[in-house]
């Protein structure tokens, strides 16, 4: 089956009650088969609203969705055997396609317009319905045209009443005025080239419809309309049969629905088929696919009548549209293949005719201008005044008319011939060379560089004459002469240019690559040049190297500068020392050696007023001894000594003014541990052994000795004055005489005893004068004293002596022999 690309775009127009919405729906519809095998198919496409603006495209949209939603309507309504609503009385159009099949092996598509609104619009004008219908018919491929059958024993009544029993025929005008109308709206009433169907709908009214033969209907349709009281069909038929070209009409007899019964309803009698899935339609599809047949054939004439007159992409393009139109082995599409030949050869031989008139042009225009040229150049070649640029003009049209194809200058030939124009161009180049050597001959005479201009102009038009070599060799010399100016010339500025940035390392480094890449043209440098190159590229080189060296020396100070500002006079010493040796760096290492000890004398005198950098100046001087021995001399080397002494002294009089000041173990150990020098070693270590006798051990063999009483008040002989250790008598003197302010010798001296430094001592003194009848209380006292603060005592330690009133009487001094002895630490000396 050949299925076309093409869509066949049919207008449907019918006035109300004309069928039209049952038979659009009806197509839409299942249906028993077609007794000649024509199929349909409604395609109901999916098309969603525009969103945005509404223009051309979207309004198309809009039509395609309204036409689905009013056919689904029609289709539910048929289904449920109720009648469909009319299409709207105003200019809006429904548009639906379908997909027709033909037994012919072709399936159309069509897209159905139905324009039947616009009849019956009151606000429409007569003028404006002729011309819409006009365009509307312009841009269609067919019409297809409703009017309802009668039925078939009330044909004849002309009542006004509608109903199932009778139909008003005068309907029937409007539709036959508006297509009178269209015939002539174009001023000259010619027929329209345009196939159109009458379709006589509701035929099962008239007819019992033959379903197997449609020939027998369409013998009944031409009966009713040829009656001798012919039907108001009969106008219709005979304004749209002779609107349009010869065989382009045609009227068919259909049932859209089938066979109907009336049924009685609110708003009167209505028609409804007897069946409805599937309906028992008949004729159905046979207008709408001799429609689409006719239109083939229409454009199948036109195409056979235009081919030799289009151009052939036009010819081709609508062949080929064509030939898909139709099956392959048909006559139809044999003869398109057959036109489509005749385009291809045809445009062929235009092709040839084409190049053929070129080619007698190209040579007429060719000869024409040669003959022309030729005596133009053959005046200039025999005019002595003529000038160079008209020789040049000459000998070139005959260098490039000798030099020209076989096929080139066939018809001047006749005028001038090769040989001619050889000898001719021969004679003109030998007056030509001559005319320019010349100049070159004479410039020379001055200098080369005068001669340069001419004897390239030479070379432009003779590159290969008689003084060719001579020229090249001028223009040779001239070039290497100017090259050398050059060369020199740009010596000099790098020159300048140097001696302006000496101390510019970048600079002298881009002027350096610079002469190495020189000379650009070797032959351009003499020898004189040469050695003037090289100088200034070793003067260069040398103030690079000079730049360097003081570039890393100032480095290099920056490094010492910074590291002796930190202090580490060692790490700048090894830096210079690893340093290669030159004059610069033996003053600086004489500066390094003053600065060191300066700093040395400073540091040394203010650690030995702040003994908190006594052992970091210390451990400076200490590191001098790593110097390497150039930064080192004898003198130095005494003096950081002395200055290490001197520390060491002072570090030794601290430790030893700790021991003094505290008095303890700790401290004598540290200064025994610590001190340099131990300067005082052996009052220290008599100390330690001092304190070592004290710290807790048994001291045996000890006494206490009561050295003396100072009386107070007290006159009296013979008194007695007791002493208690530990609650135990150990001194009694019964003999003791008081006399006011004054003391007594020594009272006794205990027995021996032990005790540790750290024991408490009771000590109990009473003084009594016993009397006949009482005895008198001359003082007493009680106290506990640890050992080794009675025995530190100096000049015995103190007791008061008061009565039971509290009147002190004297003062008591006791003593601890045998003791040992604390050592007296002097001031710390040399």
């Amino acid at each position: 089956m050949k299925k076309s690309k093409k869509v066949y775009r049919f207008a449907l127009y019918g006035l109300s009650s004309s069928g039209k919405t049952c038979l659009l729906a009806s197509l839409a519809m299942p249906r028993y088969p077609h007794a000649l095998g024509y199929t349909c198919i409604w395609r109901a496409m999916e098309v969603s609203m525009p969103k945005h603006e509404v223009n051309k495209q979207n309004h198309y949209l809009i039509k395609l969705r309204r036409s689905k939603e009013w056919m689904t309507q029609a289709i539910e309504n048929l289904y449920a055997l109720q009648l469909p609503a009319p299409n709207p009385s105003n200019d809006e159009q429904f548009i639906f396609e379908y997909d027709f099949t033909a037994s012919t092996h072709q399936t159309f598509r069509v897209e159905l317009t139905d324009y039947s609104g616009e009849l019956i619009n009151p606000k429409i004008s007569r003028d404006r319905l002729a011309k819409d219908m006009r365009n509307q018919i312009m841009e269609m491929d067919g019409i297809v045209v409703l009017a309802e059958a009668p039925f078939r024993d009330k044909w004849l009544h002309f009542q006004n009443e509608k109903d199932c029993d009778d139909h008003s025929y005068t309907d029937l005008y409007p539709l036959r005025q508006a297509f009178s109308l269209l015939r002539c709206e174009n001023q000259t009433c010619a027929a329209l080239d345009v196939p159109i169907a009458l379709v006589f709908t509701k035929w099962d009214r008239y007819s019992d419809i033959d379903y197997l033969t449609h020939a027998t209907e369409q013998r009944k349709l031409e009966e009713f309309m040829t009656a001798s009281q012919p039907p108001p069909h009969k106008g219709l038929q005979d304004v749209l049969h002779y609107s349009v070209t010869e065989g382009n009409f045609k009227v068919f007899p259909v049932s859209a629905l089938g066979a109907c019964e009336c049924i009685a309803v609110e708003q009167g009698k209505i028609e409804r088929p007897k069946q409805v899935n599937p309906l028992n339609a008949f004729g159905l599809e046979d207008a709408f696919i001799w429609i689409a047949q006719r239109r083939d054939a229409i454009d199948l004439q036109n195409y056979q009548e235009q081919s030799h007159s289009v151009i052939f992409p036009r010819c081709k393009e609508t062949g080929l549209d064509l030939l898909n139109r139709f099956p392959k082995a048909s006559k139809e599409a044999k003869e398109i293949k057959t036109l489509l030949q005749a385009c291809e050869k045809a445009k062929y031989s235009r092709i040839l005719y084409t190049v053929f008139g070129l080619i007698v042009f190209w040579l007429v225009a060719e000869t024409s201008l040669d003959l022309k040229s030729y005596q133009q150049h053959l005046v200039a070649a025999n005019n002595e005044h003529a000038t160079h640029q008209e020789l040049d003009r000459a000998e070139k049209w005959l260098t490039s008319y000798i030099a020209a194809p076989y096929y080139r200058h066939l018809i001047s030939h006749a005028f001038l011939s090769h040989s001619e124009a050889e000898k001719l161009l021969t004679d003109l180049q030998n007056h030509r060379e001559t005319f320019l050597w010349g100049p070159v001959e004479e410039a020379l005479a001055v200098n080369l560089s005068a001669a340069l201009s001419p004897a390239q102009a030479y070379l432009k038009y003779y590159p290969y004459g008689q003084h060719a070599k001579a020229a090249h060799d001028i223009k040779l010399r001239s070039e290497i002469q100017t090259a050398q100016r050059k060369y020199e010339e740009t010596l000099r500025k790098i020159a300048f240019v140097v001696q302006k940035n000496l101390q510019n390392s970048i600079q002298l480094s881009e002027l350096l690559e610079v002469l190495r890449e020189l000379p650009q043209q070797p032959e351009a440098e003499t020898d004189s040049l040469r050695q003037e190159r090289i100088a200034l590229e070793q003067h260069v080189s040398d103030q690079l190297t000079y730049l360097k060296d003081q570039q890393d020396w100032k480095q290099f100070l920056l490094q010492i500068d910074h590291i002796m500002q930190s202090g580490n006079f060692l790490a700048a010493g090894q830096m210079l020392s690893l340093r290669p040796p030159n004059k610069r760096l033996n003053s600086l290492k004489e500066t390094f050696k003053t600065i060191v000890m300066q700093r040395f004398e400073k540091q040394v005198n203010l650690a030995l007023t702040d003994k908190k950098l006594l052992e970091q100046v210390s451990e400076y001087l200490k590191a001098y001894a790593q110097l390497p021995g150039d930064l080192k001399t004898p003198v130095h080397q005494s003096k950081v000594a002395d200055w290490q002494h001197q520390l060491s002294e002072r570090q030794d009089e601290i430790w030893y003014e700790a021991a003094r000041t505290h008095l303890d173990i700790k401290h004598i150990n540290q200064y025994l541990q610590k001190a340099p020098l131990k300067t005082m070693k052996k009052e220290i270590h008599d100390y330690k052994v001092y304190l070592e006798s004290t710290s807790g051990i048994m001291l045996n063999q000890l006494h206490l000795k009561f050295a003396q009483i100072h009386w107070e008040h007290i006159n009296d002989k013979d008194n007695i004055v007791t002493l208690l250790l530990n609650a135990r008598e150990v001194i009694k003197s019964n003999k003791v005489n008081a006399e006011a302010h004054t003391s007594t010798d020594v009272i006794g001296i205990s027995p021996d005893f032990s005790a540790k430094p750290s024991d408490i001592l009771t000590i109990e003194i009473q003084v009594v004068n016993k009397d006949l009848f009482f005895d008198d209380d001359y003082g007493h006292v009680k106290a506990e004293i640890p050992l080794s603060e009675l025995a530190e005592a100096t000049n015995g330690y103190k007791l008061s002596l008061r009565t039971d009133k509290g009147v002190k009487t004297g003062t008591a001094f006791i003593e601890i022999e045998n003791y040992p002895q604390e050592p007296v630490l002097p001031v710390w000396h040399k």
